[in-house]
């Protein structure tokens, strides 16, 4: 419920409006309280969210809510020192299916080496020629797709859980 609630403050953010961050967390905060009066129960079972069969109560929800707005926040910051926003994000995202295989074998190719992790984190750059020569792809795909790539690469290498599954996603529709 909280990333489908973080996907809708993505698409539904306006720049002029205020701080994306704090946008997020009214809308996520808001689905939440909402999909809880509207089922009407006090205790949400835990097994509705995992496979666990334990239950937890709306303060152990809002914690998981609380966990996740921080860490949204945590990776704006981060992403932020790239030049890169939520808004500028969603901008390159890929969306075929080709260009979505396209970007996760570069995304893959740069973490099989720590260095190479190293120094595209360092210096907010693609390697570009290496990228062209080893994983044939045109380097346009790069560099359309840079700002995305980076950001994967954070999120993948980082403590971003709750934020994971949505770039995990790019390997599965581009059948990596």
């Amino acid at each position: 419920m909280a990333l489908i609630a973080f996907n809708e403050a993505i698409d539904r953010y306006e720049k002029d409006k205020g701080s994306f961050t704090s946008y997020a967390s009214l809308v996520i905060k808001s689905r939440v309280t909402d999909n809880l009066r509207k089922k009407g129960v006090e205790n949400i079972p835990f097994s509705s969210l995992t496979e666990d069969e334990e239950e937890i109560d709306v303060v152990g929800l809002a914690d998981v809510v609380s966990d996740a707005a921080l860490e949204i926040k945590e990776l704006s910051d981060e992403l932020e020192r790239y030049g890169i926003t939520f808004l500028t994000l969603s901008e390159h995202v890929p969306v075929s299916r080709k260009t979505k295989a396209a970007v996760g074998s570069i995304i893959k190719y740069i973490l099989e080496d720590e260095l190479r992790v190293k120094r595209v984190l360092d210096s907010g750059r693609l390697p570009s020629a290496e990228i062209v020569s080893e994983v044939s792809v045109h380097k346009k795909i790069s560099e359309r797709h840079r700002k995305y790539i980076i950001a994967a690469i954070i999120i993948l290498t980082g403590d971003y859980y709750h934020v994971r599954p949505y770039i995990m996603g790019i390997f599965d529709a581009g059948r990596c």
